[in-house]
């Protein structure tokens, strides 16, 4: 199994805890910053498959997610999601409270600029999210510093 992650629009492989550390702290002293952190299996494919998937025109793909941690930190709040080898479905961290009452949504902006919203129970401390990450490095499972709620990009009912 490998690490990657994926900051200020580049992948990088992440070889040990201190260098994930360097990329933490790089992002916790920005005002905005988008950090994905996955674990991958890394596939070597025979020959004809390749071959195949060549004549067909598609791409084959290398690498196999074993789990994937997204977060979006915003100058007082961040924004976690998490999955475990499946893109369909997946959880985002929670925890009511964490923006100020009177605040129904939680905005942020990705590092190419782009503004969201969120419901404000979407949201969690800055300083948690950068745990939530440290943790899914060191145990490879969802982090436990964090509360879960599951979410689904699929349409239900059809």
């Amino acid at each position: 199994m490998q690490w990657h992650i994926e900051a200020e629009g580049q992948t990088h492989e992440v070889r040990d805890a201190a260098q994930l550390e360097t990329w933490l702290q790089a992002a916790a002293a920005k005002p905005i910053a988008d950090l994905f952190l996955e674990r991958v299996r890394l596939r070597r494919r025979p020959g004809w498959e390749k071959f195949i998937y060549r004549i067909l025109g598609l791409t084959l793909p290398e690498n196999e997610s074993k789990g994937s941690l997204g977060v979006s930190l915003a100058p007082a709040h961040a924004m976690a999601v998490f999955t475990q080898s499946d893109d369909h479905d997946g959880e985002i961290a929670v925890m009511p409270g964490a923006v100020s009452p009177s605040q129904k949504v939680a905005e942020f902006t990705t590092g190419a600029g782009e503004k969201f919203t969120e419901p404000a129970a979407n949201s969690i401390p800055r300083d948690l999210a950068l745990a939530a990450l440290r943790e899914f490095y060191r145990t490879g499972n969802r982090p436990e510093c964090v509360a879960w709620k599951k979410v689904s990009e699929r349409k239900r009912g059809r």
